[in-house]
C-alpha cells in the first residue's frame, strides 16, 4: 500500500489484474457513463482522433472482486483499464491519460491472453461447453495475438501459394517433416471453411484476419507439429467449437451471438488495455488520441471524392462523435451523408440521428440498441469561397482558349488574317497569367490539394498548350507586333 497526496493506493495480484480487465470488458456500459469522438480531417493522408470517455467510480462494478481482497479505506488501485476497441490498422502517436495521469499498453502476449479469458468467460455465460479448455483458449490468445507483418512480406497472387509460403517460412510441422504441400494447405482450408463463412457473415472480410483464416494464427499456436493430422484436430476442435455457438445463436440466444461478434471483430480490432492507477469512489475520465490514415474513395474516377470514417458507437451509456473538417476551402455536403454498419448496409431510418453543417458532422445516441460499430460516410467538396475561385479559374482559361482557337483557325486559312496582332497575343495571355497566378496560389492543406487535383492538372495542361502554342507562333513569325 502507498500514500500519496492523501490517497491510499491498493496493490493487486497479477491474476486479480487480469480478472478486473477481463470483467470491465464485459460490460463497459456498467461503468463507461459518456464517450466523446472527436475527429478531424487535417490532411490528405492522416485525421487527429481524440476520444474522451467518462469513466463512473469502480468500487461497485468491481465489488465482488476486490471484497477482502483490499480495505475499504483505500480509495486508488492499481489495474489493467480497457480503454477502447481500435481497427487493426496504421495508427501513430498513439497516448492515453487516465485520470490526468499518463497510462501505458501492457504488453501485446498479455493483452490477447486477456482477451481470450473474456472469450472463454463469454462462452461459459452462453453455457457452450469447452471440450479441451486449454486447446482452445490457445486458439484464441494466437488469433487475437496475430501479427500481420510477417504474412504481409509473403507475395502472392494465389492465396493458397501465399499461405503454404508463410506456414512453411516457420517451419510449422518442423524441419523434419518437410514442406507443406498443396493438397495438405486445401485439406486444412476445408477444415476451417465453416469458421471463414461465419466471420465473414458479421463482419468485413479481411485478408488479415485470423478470426476468418485461423491459419494464419498457426505460428503463434504452436512452434511446430509433429504431423499434419495434428494440425487438422487442432482446427477441428476450433471448428466444433465456433459451430456450436452459431447454432445457438441462430436460435435466438444473446449470449451466443455476443460470443461469435466477439470472435468475429476480434480479427479486426484489437482492446486497447493500459495498466494504470484510478480511483475507487469518484468518477475519473480516460482520453485517448492517434492518428490514423484518412480513406479517400469516389465512385467514379472524376466524382466526389468520400471520406469513411469509423466510429465505435456502443462502449459506453451515451456515445457522442464530432467529424471536422479543418481546411477551409473544403466542406461536408450534409444532404449527401451517409451512415453505414460495418458490412456496408445502409442504417437510414434505425442508425443513430445526426446533425450536419457544412464544416462538421455530429451524431448522439443513448438508445440501446444502436449498432456497436458505424461508418460514416461524408462526401467532401469545395467551400463557396474555393468554388468561387476556381469557376474565375475556369472563366480565364476558356476565355483565352476560345481566343486561341479563333488564332488556329485564321492561321489555317479559315479566316482573313493569318498573323497575330499585339491586341490578339493579350487577349491570350493576360487570361492565362492570370489564371495560372490564381492557381499557385497555395492550398491551405493537402486535402484541398488532393481533392481538386483533377480539374487542377487540367486547368495547368490547358493553360501550359496556350503558351506553347503562343510561343510556336512567334518563332514563327505568326505575331506582327505593333499592328492593331
Amino acid at each position: 500500500m502507498a500514500s500519496q497526496a492523501g490517497r491510499t493506493q491498493a496493490q493487486l495480484s497479477e491474476l486479480c489484474r487480469e480478472t478486473a480487465a477481463i470483467l470491465l470488458l464485459d460490460n463497459s456500459a456498467h461503468w463507461r457513463l459518456r464517450a466523446n469522438e472527436r475527429i478531424d480531417m487535417r490532411s490528405a493522408n492522416w485525421c487527429d482522433r481524440r476520444k474522451s470517455i467518462q469513466a463512473l467510480p469502480l468500487r461497485e462494478p468491481l465489488a465482488d472482486l476486490l471484497e477482502g481482497v483490499i480495505d475499504k479505506g483505500q480509495t486508488h488501485v492499481q489495474l489493467y483499464l480497457p480503454v477502447g476497441s481500435f481497427p487493426r490498422s496504421p495508427s501513430f502517436d498513439f497516448s492515453v491519460t487516465v485520470d490526468g495521469e499518463p497510462a501505458f499498453l501492457i504488453e501485446k502476449s498479455r493483452q490477447a491472453h486477456i482477451q481470450a479469458r473474456h472469450i472463454a468467460l463469454l462462452a461459459k455465460q452462453a453455457k457452450v461447453p469447452m471440450e479441451d479448455r486449454r486447446l482452445l483458449e490457445e486458439w484464441l490468445r494466437s488469433i487475437v495475438g496475430f501479427a500481420s507483418s510477417p504474412w504481409q512480406d509473403i507475395r502472392s497472387h494465389n492465396a493458397s501459394i501465399r499461405l503454404r509460403n508463410y506456414l512453411n517460412e516457420n517451419r510449422i510441422l518442423g524441419d523434419q517433416n518437410g514442406q507443406i504441400n498443396k493438397r495438405t494447405i486445401n485439406n486444412w482450408l476445408n477444415a476451417v471453411d465453416s469458421v471463414t463463412k461465419k466471420v465473414r457473415s458479421l463482419v468485413p472480410s479481411q485478408i488479415d484476419s485470423a478470426a476468418e483464416y485461423p491459419l494464419l494464427a498457426l505460428p503463434e499456436f504452436r512452434k511446430a507439429f509433429s504431423d499434419e493430422a495434428k494440425v487438422t484436430t487442432c482446427l477441428e476442435s476450433l471448428t466444433a467449437f465456433l459451430n456450436e455457438v452459431k447454432q445457438k445463436a441462430n436460435q435466438g440466444d444473446d449470449a451466443a451471438a455476443k460470443l461469435m461478434g466477439a470472435y468475429a471483430a476480434s480479427g479486426i480490432h484489437w482492446n486497447a488495455i493500459v495498466e494504470c492507477t484510478v480511483p475507487l469512489d469518484k468518477s475519473f475520465l480516460i482520453e485517448t488520441s492517434e492518428k490514423r490514415g484518412l480513406d479517400l474513395t469516389a465512385a467514379k474516377p472524376w466524382g466526389r471524392r468520400y471520406s469513411k470514417q469509423p466510429v465505435v458507437f456502443r462502449d459506453a451509456r451515451s456515445n457522442h462523435v464530432s467529424i471536422l473538417v479543418t481546411d477551409t476551402n473544403v466542406e461536408l455536403t450534409p444532404r449527401k451523408t451517409s451512415i453505414f454498419d460495418e458490412k456496408g448496409v445502409s442504417l437510414k431510418g434505425v442508425g443513430p440521428d445526426f446533425q450536419h453543417s457544412t464544416r462538421e458532422f455530429m451524431s448522439f445516441s443513448d438508445s440501446g440498441q444502436r449498432p456497436e460499430k458505424i461508418v460514416v460516410k461524408l462526401p467532401l467538396g469545395a467551400s463557396l469561397p474555393a468554388a468561387i475561385s476556381r469557376s474565375a479559374i475556369l472563366t480565364l482559361t476558356l476565355t483565352a482558349l476560345v481566343a486561341f482557337v479563333v488564332f488556329l483557325f485564321n492561321w489555317l486559312g479559315a479566316g482573313g488574317d493569318s498573323q497575330l496582332s499585339g491586341q490578339d497575343v493579350g487577349v491570350i495571355l493576360v487570361p492565362t497569367a492570370i489564371a495560372a497566378s490564381l492557381l499557385l496560389v497555395r492550398e491551405t492543406s493537402t486535402l484541398s490539394t488532393e481533392l481538386n487535383k483533377g480539374w487542377v492538372i487540367a486547368t495547368s495542361s490547358v493553360l501550359m498548350m496556350l503558351w506553347l502554342g503562343t510561343l510556336l507562333a512567334y518563332g514563327t513569325n505568326r505575331i506582327s507586333w505593333g499592328v492593331p
